[in-house]
């Protein structure tokens, strides 16, 4: 699959894979709207779902960062729910029931290596629950491999480095119609092409930035205790 910067005007249709990917089916964004209802995820690792003794011992840390984009992306209007899979340790089809509940039109899921095998189940079962409903992923882990991510057809957008910009900005541009083009600090599927928009630079000012949305977690979460 080829890769490039942005250089003509997208489609605004976005197979969501090829032949012999994860991923197979062709879907079109929700209609435009005043705001989204955005469900921010951060996945458990396969190993604290799976042994109670390591869920134990792990450290459970707060995700400030989705916390931080929870506040930001409130702040533009957006209705948001966040879920620490971590925190809670529910299996996958319990997560993915809630963010089918939720009726969710763009769903962020914070991608880190340690628990990327699950964040791919997640993903699958999210794909087949809503079909229609943007993925767009973040963290450590999808920017160091966007390019092969959007190959296999596993997000639709990929945040890369900082996201209270980029992610607020593309949740803005979804809900006008418009396209990501313009979004930097996003990669992104046109067609059969990943789209590579231009880096975003750093916050300089932290203090510009709402206090996390920490009511937005389940704090009584056993693993937080």
């Amino acid at each position: 699959m080829a890769s490039r910067q942005v250089s003509e005007p997208p489609t605004g249709v976005f197979p969501r894979a090829g032949p012999g990917t994860d991923v197979i089916g062709v879907r079109r964004f929700p209609p435009p709207q005043a705001a989204l209802r955005v469900y921010l995820l951060t996945p458990a690792s396969t190993a604290v779902l799976c042994s109670e003794r390591y869920a134990t011992l792990e450290p459970a840390l707060m995700p400030m960062a989705l916390a931080y984009l929870g506040a930001v992306l409130r702040q533009d209007g957006h209705q948001v729910a966040l879920r620490d899979q971590a925190a809670v340790t529910w299996p996958n089809a319990r997560v993915i029931e809630e963010i089918r509940s939720f009726e969710p039109q763009l769903v962020g899921i914070s991608a880190l290596t340690g628990a990327w095998a699950n964040t791919l189940e997640l993903i699958r079962g999210l794909r087949r629950a809503l079909p229609g409903v943007p993925l767009v992923l973040g963290n450590t882990h999808a920017t160091a491999f966007a390019q092969g991510i959007l190959e296999r057809g596993l997000a639709d957008f990929v945040v890369r480095g900082e996201g209270e910009r980029s992610l607020c900005e593309l949740a803005s541009v979804l809900a006008s119609g418009a396209d990501a083009g313009s979004v930097q600090g996003v990669s992104w599927r046109d067609g059969e092409a990943v789209v590579h928009n231009p880096d975003r630079e750093p916050i300089e000012d932290l203090d510009a930035l709402p206090w996390p949305a920490w009511d937005l977690l389940d704090l009584s979460a056993w693993r937080y205790q």
